[in-house]
């Protein structure tokens, strides 16, 4: 074998190995292609990190294309992240109960910035119609999303309802673990919602499940949610955000509140920690320290 053919089905090699850039180049539901994002994927998501190196030398390679393509993009406002959020960490998942706590605005940890909500837009309830509804699935008490239908409905001025627990879903798991198709859920809450008073493709629709949840695309340990921004439909899981305490209502209540905030407000997400629009959220930890209003204008 020549030197240079070797050369050649080594670089080969280490570019398909590099999987975690490929697959953000590729697949929308993995985030954007971006300096070193098939790196920082591999790094947090992935199930083994064998992959890392490889990610990190095609990510070196691919900088030449991925600067100037996220230059354009933030002038612009093109830039989204994804549309999952993951954890990095493996945290068990907590048994579903059908207990409910009341959901109250907790207060900050220690040492935490807390901005003042900005004025919510003044349009959104003028004709009456539902914007936003919180859709139980058969294992979500029905309870707690009618209570923070109420909250989120009298701070953002939004017509926010809770739907009737949707029926069984006749999901599977996915193969070789316990945990359901983030994609199944979504769209049993799209054809459910077509069948809600004030239906349309405008309304948000927010499914609840204490299932544990997991996107199609290898690499993930598990989800926290997905969204699917074209049909404004997003399934949040509480499966690991603590169900039956205060602190996982607190976690739903700025998961709601930030779909709510993408959905339909149309917000970008941000780096700030203080926006409940933060991004990435990669663990439990973030999604405690991140703050819990929009810095960003409500206004549509």
């Amino acid at each position: 074998m020549t030197a240079s053919r070797a050369l050649a089905i080594l670089l080969l090699s280490g570019a398909l190995s590099g999987c975690g850039t490929i697959a953000t180049a590729f697949c929308d539901s993995c985030g954007k292609l971006a300096p070193y994002s098939g790196t920082r994927m591999m790094a947090t998501g992935h199930s083994t990190q064998i992959d890392v190196p490889f990610s990190l030398v095609l990510d070196t390679v691919l900088l030449p294309l991925t600067i100037p393509k996220t230059i354009v993009e933030n002038i612009a406002g093109l830039d989204k992240e994804s549309e999952v959020q993951a954890v990095t960490t493996p945290t068990e998942p907590t048994p579903p109960t059908t207990q409910s706590v009341a959901i109250t605005r907790l207060a900050p940890p220690p040492g935490a910035y807390v901005m003042a909500p900005l004025a919510p837009a003044a349009r959104a309830t003028t004709d009456g119609r539902v914007v936003v509804y919180l859709m139980p699935l058969d294992d979500f008490p029905l309870e707690d999303a009618q209570r923070m239908a109420r909250v989120l409905a009298d701070e953002l001025h939004l017509n926010v309802k809770a739907s009737p627990p949707m029926a069984p879903i006749a999901t599977t798991a996915l193969r070789g673990r316990a945990q359901y198709s983030a994609d199944e859920v979504l769209a049993e809450t799209r054809r459910a919602g077509q069948r809600l008073p004030d239906a349309s493709d405008n309304v948000v629709l927010i499914a609840l499940t204490q299932r544990d949840i997991n996107d199609s695309v290898p690499g993930l340990n598990f989800v926290f949610s997905k969204h699917d921004l074209r049909h404004h439909a997003s399934a949040i899981s509480m499966s690991r955000l603590g169900q039956g305490t205060e602190e996982g209502q607190d976690r739903l209540y700025k998961m709601t509140k930030r779909t709510i905030g993408e959905q339909y407000f149309g917000m970008k997400r941000s780096t700030d920690r203080r926006d409940v629009m933060f991004a990435p959220i990669l663990s439990l930890r973030d999604l405690d320290s991140m703050g819990r209003d929009f810095l960003q204008d409500t206004a549509r």
